[in-house]
């Protein structure tokens, strides 16, 4: 849905009411969506109860995002990158989410759902890289087990060429998302790709790391090392006195932020019930502190909050004969391929949802004994809210129930994107031929009359068994179709940095020089803006080369491009155009400007000793 929405705004005919009819034929999407506009940073206007309104109040390119942002969630909620923790992944990228929007809702020129959907999607590139290439990138996260996000992005960039913030702002910029999205990712995980300045990507970027301590914060355990509490500590004060935040208007924050990412966690099926408190906090600081006193060095691995690491994880289900309500110990489950339960049968998750308790009560037992894990509901709005939570593989559903009738349930479930992969059994009273038009065009897959017979029941049921299975082998064909496009995209990007990067310097060659200096160009003459260009060449290159070799020249070479990127500003470009000779590109700079800026390069040339073998010279 989220790419459907993608696909209608690049349109330029689209019209606010097509959105809006768009967003409602996914009732989840759509709650979603009105959780965001009415949202506690929205206080105090009229609550909005339709898609329509949530999208005239959040604005079409936030929608846009948002919209995006959920489908990813909802679509890659597991993967088999065995080292890399999917669940904490998403409660973290949660957390970061709901702490931006209420960090960004105190500044100027913020738009908060903005910051949310971008917290939401600011790691999209290390879930990518997993995605991409499960085993390769989870022997990346067996070297960075103590969470240093530097360490990652250099282990990536051997491996695959490019880190996890280059892929993300390639991804975004495919996506034709917001351009200060791709900036400011990019400088969010610190990659050394060339960026513009971008004063709304700057804001974006201070609000990430502000809600990324808030959220490392809130998700701390008493089971985390204490030097990482204790850094966590610190990381919060820096944040007050970054935002001007009192200590009691912090702890409103921090309540706030808490209550928010636990109603997220429910809406999205995502794990939002760890949490602790300011003052928790405080006492596990004080706690490393004392043992940093005492030089007690305890034997425990810092927790991984920062990368979205863990062990792999054993996970063991019983089925068992289940009740009318919704199990306590049920922990709601993302789509899976089913898991084998008897020789040649897969075993489902089934929901049941019958009003008569005791023919509830013997569908979910015959079901149960053919293996398949089942819960079951009392009527078509209960089991609606199951099924979302859920997401079973079968529904079997009476026809006529209080509340919601199955007609009804089979109409909404079909409307959500997770519902379109549902098999649906309906059971009626009635035979007649208008009837089992009506059930057959709402949606339903199987049609039994009442009163059953165990054994049909159960042979429709392997029936959809089958589908189920089939439906599983083509989701996963797709799958392995959309990672083979993604790792020719890598490739791709891999290649067009080759074609623009010099290989012995690893600055930009003279082909980015080009292209980058009529940009520029462009841009001057439209906007009136002074630019200037600086020449570079090395004095008495040659000689090195003839006296001492060309290994000495290529290591002098880089140790110059080294020297002069050093010295200039993010808005600033400097390439080699060949041989010994270097570009420099300076925006918005008179001839005087960029006469400082060559002195300075000039002067830190000259007073680095540069040595090589038996060459030593400035």
């Amino acid at each position: 849905m989220g790419l459907a929405v993608l696909q209608q705004t690049q349109n330029e005919d689209y019209t606010l009411a097509e959105l809006s009819r768009t967003l409602a034929a996914d009732p989840v999407l759509t709650g979603r969506i009105l959780r965001l506009a009415n949202s506690s940073a929205n206080t105090g206007v009229e609550v909005a109860r339709t898609a329509h309104q949530a999208a005239l109040r959040l604005g079409v390119r936030t929608v846009r995002n948002v919209a995006l942002g959920f489908t990813l969630v909802s679509g890659h909620r597991g993967g088999s990158c065995r080292n890399f923790d999917y669940e904490h992944y998403w409660s973290h990228s949660l957390a970061i989410a709901v702490a931006a929007q209420v960090l960004a809702a105190r500044m100027p020129r913020m738009v908060p759902s903005e910051a949310f959907t971008f917290g939401l999607l600011s790691g999209i590139g290390r879930l990518a890289l997993a995605s991409i290439h499960p085993s390769a990138y989870a022997s990346v996260l067996t070297q960075v087990r103590d969470g240093d996000p530097l360490r990652l992005a250099q282990l990536e960039r051997e491996a695959f060429g490019l880190d996890h913030g280059e892929l993300g702002a390639a991804m975004f910029e495919d996506w034709h998302l917001p351009v200060e999205y791709a900036v400011a990712v990019l400088a969010c995980a610190e990659s050394p790709t060339e960026r513009d300045s971008n004063p709304a990507a700057d804001r974006l970027v201070s609000v990430f790391h502000g809600a990324r301590s808030l959220a490392d914060a809130l998700m701390t355990t008493d089971e985390d090392a204490p030097g990482l509490c204790r850094s966590r500590h610190e990381r919060l004060a820096a944040l007050r006195a970054s935002f001007g935040i009192g200590v009691e208007e912090f702890g409103q924050m921090w309540t706030q932020v808490a209550s928010d990412w636990n109603d997220w966690g429910k809406l999205m099926n995502i794990d939002a019930s760890t949490t602790t408190t300011p003052a928790r906090l405080e006492l596990l600081a004080r706690r490393a502190d004392r043992l940093s006193e005492t030089n007690l060095t305890p034997g425990l691995d810092l927790s991984a909050t920062k990368i979205g690491l863990s062990a792999p994880k054993a996970v063991a289900a019983a089925a068992g004969a289940p009740t009318a309500a919704t199990p306590a110990a049920a922990a709601p489950a993302a789509p899976s391929t089913p898991t084998l339960a008897l020789p040649g049968r897969i075993s489902m998750r089934v929901l049941v949802v019958e009003d008569d308790p005791v023919a509830r009560k013997l569908i979910c037992f015959h079901l149960a004994k053919e293996g398949h894990s089942v819960i079951s509901a009392a009527n078509g709005r209960e089991g609606l809210k199951l099924a979302f939570e859920h997401y079973p593989h079968l529904v079997v559903t009476d026809w006529m129930m209080p509340e919601m009738d199955g007609i009804e349930l089979v109409r909404a479930l079909r409307r959500s994107e997770e519902g379109q992969f549902l098999q649906i059994i309906l059971l009626t009273g009635r035979e007649d031929e208008a009837r089992v038009v009506e059930a057959f065009e709402a949606g339903t897959d199987e049609y039994l009359v009442k009163p059953l017979n165990s054994r049909i029941l159960l042979a429709r049921v392997r029936s959809a068994q089958r589908v189920v299975a089939l439906s599983q082998q083509v989701r996963a064909d797709a799958e392995d179709r959309n990672r083979q496009v993604a790792e020719m995209a890598v490739l791709n990007r891999k290649l067009q940095l080759a074609a623009l990067t010099d290989p012995l310097t690893e600055l930009p060659n003279r082909r980015q020089a080009i292209d980058r200096l009529e940009q520029e160009l462009a841009t001057s003459l439209r906007d009136g803006l002074p630019l200037s260009a600086i020449m570079i060449d090395i004095d008495r290159f040659k000689t090195i080369n003839d006296q001492y070799g060309h290994d000495t020249g290529d290591a002098v070479l880089k140790e110059v491009a080294q020297i002069l990127r050093a010295c200039l500003r993010s808005t600033e470009l400097v390439c080699r155009v060949g041989g010994e000779e270097f570009l420099v590109l300076c925006p918005r700079s008179n001839t005087a400007k960029a006469a400082l800026i060559a002195e300075r390069m000039r002067q830190a040339c000259e007073s680095t000793v540069i040595r090589h073998g038996r060459f030593q010279g400035r």
